[in-house]
């Protein structure tokens, strides 16, 4: 491919030459062309008019063979044909509900489609649509509002109907879980780079569960209208108690198989022949059911549900924008606006870091310590993306804010983790001795690598090695965390720096001043004079 191109660019590099000759010959003999004409002498000249103008045209076909070139370079894919929008027959129960409306000024005529509505069936060994399950439940409450007192067994119908209703909308549940399971096998099995038809294969049947998914939200809203429009007197306690779990579990289900897919969709190899192609004939696939999913989760005041929705605004804020399959990044997200410390920062993240602190503060004993993990690493996330963005402030009121959710939570581990990233992030910018006591602290909550490696040379630099033994101290703790930093730049630095620590180790031991030579680095030397004039004759 690469000695393909090479020889294209070559000839049309040779064929350019030759042409810009050509043109500016015939530019010349245009020009002469045309002063002759201008004095009678056509004639002479015609053969200098024929050149110019194959000049002209040459150079056209020049541009247009190169374009042509471009175009054929640029993979074209012949995307399946859309399935066509199918027009919505309206039949059985939804039929009925809607001759029912359009009959409100005939209360006998209207009460009798709502009968025949409550009333309609499937054809048989068939399962009834959502839909008509919808209408039906619809055409129920209606008659309930009505006549309710007159007609118990109608109460009973609507009560069994909307547990149908619900029973429905739990095998759909179960579906998304079940997609949820095979989502995480592929992405721990590491398919989204290694096997990504598979994955894309994967992606596709999550984007077809869409509109069952769409069927249980829109019935999940229809049961829960209907269970604040109906009075006491209907015993509907059985439908409530199903009610609640289900749509909390449902709302969970879809927010986690949408970020899921966000993971496996980032992780897809972009110069992937399927990948291009699934982009270029669906590139928003999976942006309606996650639209779906943030729309649901709006409405729904369980915190779980929120702090889910909390961890998917995250994601769209912080991921690449060339995320496949999700369409275009919602230009809302990235709005300014005021943090909870008065930062201006992208709108994505103070919606998001909103929800989960409030997630996190609802939460139960039982997940408090899971959601208060996630949000510590979330801020984590945020202060990174900020720092990358050059909002210092707000990426360091993250890191520590996460760290104090650590230590109140009771994750030393993590707690000293997140102090040990804070000391790095505030060494990378100047500030030595915060970053110090940063480092301090950490080690007070566990053994981090990084938080010795900081502790260690943000002493050096700050010129606090001054005895023999806090210069062995600060070579054993850099030798202790050897293959164990978060980087390579960061080992190859360990290692420059135990060079010189042993360095300063045998100029701290040899008597004369010309030991501090030995340093090399001017400050270093200069550090080991003064040292030796201070403390020597103290």
């Amino acid at each position: 491919m690469v000695n393909h191109m090479t020889g294209i660019f070559r000839d049309t590099y040779f064929v350019a030459r030759r042409l810009c000759a050509l043109a500016c010959y015939g530019s010349r003999n245009l020009g002469s062309s045309l002063q002759a004409t201008a004095t009678k002498k056509i004639g002479g000249d015609r053969r200098k008019l024929v050149g110019a103008v194959a000049a002209c045209v040459a150079v056209i076909i020049l541009v247009a063979a190169i374009a042509i070139e471009s175009y054929e370079s640029t993979p074209v894919y012949n995307c399946p044909p859309q399935a066509a929008t199918k027009i919505q027959i309206e039949e059985g129960a939804v039929l009925h509900l809607k001759l029912a409306r359009k009959l409100e000024t005939s209360p006998v005529d209207q009460r009798d489609q709502l009968e025949q509505c409550r009333q309609w069936q499937p054809a048989p060994q068939t399962v009834t649509p959502l839909e008509q399950l919808r209408a039906q439940l619809e055409c129920h409450a209606m008659i309930l509002e009505a006549h309710g007192d007159e007609a118990p067994d109608v109460t009973l119908a609507f009560v069994e109907r909307a547990k149908n209703a619900l029973g429905a909308v739990h095998g759909i549940s179960q579906r998304c879980e079940a997609v949820h399971g095979k989502l995480q096998t592929i992405s721990r099995a590491g398919a989204a780079s290694r096997k990504p038809a598979e994955a894309i294969v994967a992606l596709g049947g999550l984007a077809g569960f869409e509109k069952f998914a769409r069927d249980a939200s829109s019935t999940l809203k229809l049961v829960d209208d209907l269970l604040h429009q109906q009075n006491s007197s209907h015993d509907m306690s059985e439908v409530t108690q199903r009610y609640s779990p289900l749509r909390i579990a449902f709302r969970g289900c879809i927010l986690r198989v949408v970020r899921l897919a966000r993971t496996i969709s980032q992780a897809l190899p972009s110069a992937s022949p399927a990948v291009q192609r699934v982009q270029y004939c669906k590139p928003e696939m999976l942006a309606g059911l996650e639209r779906l999913a943030l729309a649901d989760a709006e409405l729904d005041s369980d915190p779980g549900v929120r702090f889910g929705a909390g961890l998917l605004i995250s994601d769209q804020c912080i991921a690449p924008a060339n995320i496949p399959f999700f369409g275009a990044p919602s230009t809302y997200l990235s709005e300014l606006e005021v943090d909870a410390q008065g930062y201006h920062v992208a709108k994505g993240l103070v919606v998001s870091e909103k929800m989960l602190l409030e997630g996190l503060e609802a939460a139960d004993a039982p997940d408090r310590s899971d959601r208060s993990k996630a949000c510590l690493m979330r801020l984590a996330k945020h202060a990174k993306f900020l720092a990358d963005k050059n909002q210092y402030s707000a990426a360091e009121w993250r890191y520590r804010s996460g760290a104090e959710i650590a230590k109140t939570h009771g994750h030393d581990q993590m707690a000293a983790s997140s102090l040990a990233q804070l000391s790095y992030f505030l060494s990378m910018f100047g500030k030595q001795e915060p970053a110090l006591e940063a480092a301090t602290e950490s080690l007070l909550y566990g053994d981090d690598s990084l938080a010795n490696y900081q502790q260690a040379t943000m002493r050096l630099s700050l010129g606090e090695l001054r005895s023999e033994e806090q210069v062995n101290a600060a070579v054993q703790q850099l030798k202790a965390v050897e293959g164990k930093l978060p980087s390579q730049t960061l080992e190859a630095t360990r290692v420059s720096i135990v060079d010189k620590l042993e360095l300063l180790r045998i100029a701290a031991d040899a008597p004369e001043f010309a030991s501090c030579l030995a340093l090399g680095d001017a400050a270093q030397m200069l550090s080991c004079f003064i040292g030796r004039l201070v403390y020597e004759n103290a």
